[in-house]
């Protein structure tokens, strides 16, 4: 069986899922393949992080971007969400210093978030977490990984991470509030990052799914309830006659800071992009090469299909790698 049948998911040559092969063979550039072992776990990873920003179609609440596409909706349904886990907190007496009070806020805000169909980072960590954890149990995986939610206060942003036991080397990244795929934490711009997490829980086996399941049946709440989320919507929102005014303010106020951070370590990007860059004919079959090898890697057969796929895998990679040169990220 190849790793496209093993897995429940998209497939491997899915558009989806070609920042995660360009990830892939910009590894393979850098002299440094990915482990075989995780390739399905990335995937796995990369499934959990889709479908995370799926299930939230207005987007990022603090990313000008979505809030400008969705007509500023992503902004305010998300500060709603905010507000209605906050009082599911306070319903459930949590105390927010334990773990399993940290697990059960968590679980709010993911649900909230999804009812409202919009999220900042924490809200899409605490979703991307339980989507994970579902996919740990869909495809039969009875192990001691875990997933984990951390927090950097300085970074003020949230992610998860997906851990096996005393092989630190082997954990993936999933940060749904980027635009980039799930990667090996050794590759990640939080790994180099100055501002390292200060705030965080885990969940493994039963309490995994516990997690995931709960997240389910507060969401199915929030939805055939809607009334409450709808209320904080409204009063987020600026009246009609001042809100060009009001969002016009707030646009030029967060203009610079409203952007996702690329998810390629500075000093990796740098190593690869030269090769990414070479357009003599050797380094082109070279390439072309490296491409194939990274999907059939990831299960893809059949010549044609390979053939068509590799200048794509090509184009990824260097729109993964580029972001972060570009964006001079080593600020982080």
């Amino acid at each position: 069986m190849d790793a496209s049948q093993a897995r429940h998911g998209r497939p491997a040559s899915d558009a989806t899922h070609l920042p995660l092969l360009g990830y892939a063979l910009a590894r393979r550039l850098d002299g440094r393949p990915l482990p075989p072992e995780d390739i399905l776990r990335l995937q796995r990873a990369q499934d959990a992080v889709l479908d995370t920003r799926q299930a939230l179609p207005l987007g990022r609440g603090n990313v000008l971007a979505d809030a400008l596409a969705s007509g500023y909706r992503s902004r305010y349904r998300a500060q709603a969400a905010y507000m209605v886990s906050h009082r599911m907190d306070r319903d459930a007496h949590l105390r927010n210093s334990d773990a399993d009070s940290l697990r059960k806020s968590a679980v709010h805000l993911a649900a909230a978030s999804l009812a409202a169909g919009a999220a900042n980072c924490d809200g899409r960590a605490a979703i991307v977490l339980g989507q994970y954890a579902q996919r740990l149990e869909a495809d039969g995986m009875d192990s001691a990984e875990s997933v984990y939610q951390l927090s950097s206060s300085a970074l003020k942003h949230s992610w998860a991470e997906a851990r096996i036991p005393g092989q630190p080397e082997r954990t993936i990244v999933l940060d749904a509030w980027t635009d980039g795929p799930a990667i090996l934490v050794e590759d990640s711009m939080l790994a180099t990052a100055k501002d390292k997490p200060d705030s965080g829980f885990g969940v493994v086996g039963a309490d995994a799914i516990r997690t995931a399941r709960e997240i389910i049946v507060n969401t199915e709440t929030l939805r055939r309830q809607p009334q409450e989320l709808d209320r904080m919507v409204a009063m987020m929102q600026p009246p009609g006659g001042i809100a060009p005014l009001v969002h016009w303010f707030e646009d030029r106020a967060s203009a610079n800071s409203w952007r996702p951070m690329p998810v390629i370590a500075p000093d990796f990007a740098r190593r690869v992009i030269d090769q990414l860059d070479r357009f003599d004919e050797a380094s082109m079959q070279h390439r072309t090469a490296e491409a194939i090898h990274v999907a059939r890697a990831a299960g893809v057969t059949g010549d044609a299909e390979l053939e068509a796929l590799a200048p794509q895998i090509e184009a990824a990679s260097l729109a993964l790698i580029a972001d972060t040169v570009d964006r001079k990220a080593d600020a982080l």
